[in-house]
């Protein structure tokens, strides 16, 4: 019997109401502790026996049979290290893990609980596999060669890697981001086999001190029992055996009260260990997903351009032919700064508010840059690596980003190579028309209503037979940009309509003037300006 079924009889015996239960009691006692001593002697010899065959096969010779049951030091140490050495690499193992599985977002507890849940699978599987109680040495042998020399070699190879990963710079750490990634994967393993191989070990090596420890408590057991059945062999028997106020029963209370204590207490910090675990479990960090960053446009998208060109003949055709050469030099740069999706070429004399579509050319769109974040690595928490990734994906998207521009202004010029074939843009050296119409045109800007970007080039001599002076212009509707490029007239139509045959720079400040007034949304050049797509946003 053990210490608290003997303090539990004991207490019995105390109160057991007759003189007639009590010896009852204490027959039915005697009896069962006579069974248990002579039980309790048995298995001891089997402990012994058992010990005695162990120390024989791990010591490789004759052992005396009457050998006392007790850990062997050496072995104990042995035993103590390779379980500290394990815990060690348990911990490690599961601070990698919460690192891990934090960086992928799932709560860091999840890691420590697999790599404890692996760690102990293993255990129990090596084990099973290599634990043999007639070879013991050989079992170790055999662990230590298949199993925990590879885990070290595998541990050694992953820190060797994870320090070259802390100091490798540029192009250099990015062409070894796989080795690295491959060397967490291989060092996480490692650690895993190596805890369960060392507390593999460690329980073998400590077999005797599992002995002894089962050996001692048969011999307390048995000796207790003893002793208990020899009181109450050599007790008389007396209706008051057990005093109630002796110092054994105040003993006795105390002892029980103390046990059950313990046991309460025992309880409550277990119930207030599970509260607390379970509501720590439910603060899970997660992060958030890479999104991708996409790079805007330099222009609107689907803007159209309108050149209109004065055919009637009252612009000067050298300076008339000088700004058709400046707007197709620049075409390319205003299609690609404005984002010019369509060209439409017209020609006005007469009829200003009915020109003549002379041409559509279509242009290629310029496509939105998508620039999509690489997914990052466990290594993104080391500096060099993440600001040489970072490098690496800067130079991938400027390659990209340069390659497409490229294209997309290869196929501007393609586009624009049709105006090189068109021979009818600009008027016949002695072309002239009995009069021009530029205000019918403008009226004609100033109603459009277009809910697109809209960019107008007009090249003209402003020389209208109609008006002296302009009328006011309302601003168009929609989104529009008037570039006017200001051609001399001849003199025949400055005086015609000017009044004075005035020279160049006097008709351009006239006409200029009278745009302003009549309509300040227009922009007015000279026909020599450049920078057109500058020029084209300050309407």
């Amino acid at each position: 019997m053990k210490f608290g079924e003997i303090a539990k009889a004991r207490t019995a015996l105390l109160n057991a109401g007759t003189t007639f239960d009590r010896n009852q009691l204490r027959a039915t006692l005697m009896s069962h502790l006579a069974k248990d001593v002579e039980t309790l002697a048995q298995q001891m010899a089997t402990v012994r026996a058992d010990y005695r065959r162990k120390l024989e096969r791990w010591r490789t010779q004759e052992v005396p049979e009457n050998v006392w049951v007790s850990s062997l030091p050496s072995d104990m140490h042995d035993s103590w290290l390779y379980r500290m050495t394990g815990v060690f690499a348990l911990l490690c193992e599961m601070a990698l893990a919460a690192w891990i599985f934090n960086w992928l977002g799932v709560g860091w507890w999840m890691g420590v609980a697999t790599a404890l849940g692996i760690t102990l699978t293993l255990h129990g599987i090596f084990l099973h596999l290599f634990d043999n109680p007639e070879r013991p040495k050989e079992a170790i042998h055999r662990l230590r060669t298949r199993v925990s020399l590879p885990a070290i070699f595998g541990f050694l190879v992953a820190l060797a890697v994870g320090v070259l990963a802390r100091y490798v710079q540029g192009e250099l750490a990015v062409l070894l981001l796989p080795a690295f990634s491959f060397a967490l994967w291989l060092g996480t393993l490692s650690l895993v086999i190596l805890a369960a191989s060392l507390f593999t070990v460690a329980h073998i090596q400590g077999w005797s001190a599992r002995h002894e420890k089962q050996y001692q408590e048969f011999d307390n057991e048995e000796r207790v029992s003893s002793a208990f059945l020899d009181q109450l062999r050599a007790e008389d028997i007396r209706p008051a055996a057990v005093d109630s106020r002796s110092p054994f029963a105040g003993a006795l209370s105390n002892i029980s009260g103390t046990v059950a204590g313990r046991v309460a207490g025992l309880l409550t910090g277990g119930i207030l260990a599970l509260a607390l675990v379970s509501a720590s479990g439910c603060a899970t960090a997660v992060k958030s997903a890479s999104v991708p960053e996409a790079a805007v446009a330099t222009g609107p998208a689907g803007a159209i351009l309108h050149t209109f060109v004065d055919t009637s003949g009252s612009c000067v055709r050298p300076a008339l032919t000088e700004a058709w050469d400046t707007v197709r030099q620049e075409l390319p740069e205003i299609v690609e700064q404005h984002g010019i999706t369509q060209l439409n070429i017209w020609q006005f004399d007469i009829d200003g508010w009915s020109p003549r579509h002379l041409r559509e050319i279509p242009l290629p769109a310029k496509q939105a840059a998508v620039r999509v974040q690489i997914p990052g690595t466990e290594w993104a928490s080391f500096a060099n690596i993440r600001m040489a990734v970072h490098d690496a994906e800067e130079r991938e998207w400027h390659a990209k980003v340069v390659a497409r521009e490229q294209h997309y202004r290869e196929g501007i010029t393609n586009a624009l190579g049709a105006l090189d074939r068109e021979p009818v843009v600009l008027p016949a050296a002695k072309h002239e028309t009995p009069q021009s119409d530029i205000v019918g045109l403008l009226r004609r800007l100033s109603q459009a209503s277009e809910q697109g970007p809209q960019y107008v080039l007009i090249l003209t001599d402003l020389a209208d037979t109609r008006y002296r002076n302009f009328p006011k212009l309302p601003p168009p509707q929609g989104k529009g940009r008037v570039l006017v490029l200001l051609v001399p007239a001849q003199p025949k139509d400055a005086r015609l309509t000017l009044g004075k045959p005035f020279a160049g720079p006097e008709q351009f400040a006239i006409r200029a003037r009278q745009l302003r007034e009549a309509a300040p949304w227009i922009t007015v050049a000279p026909y020599f300006a450049h920078n057109l797509a500058e020029l084209l946003k300050g309407s």
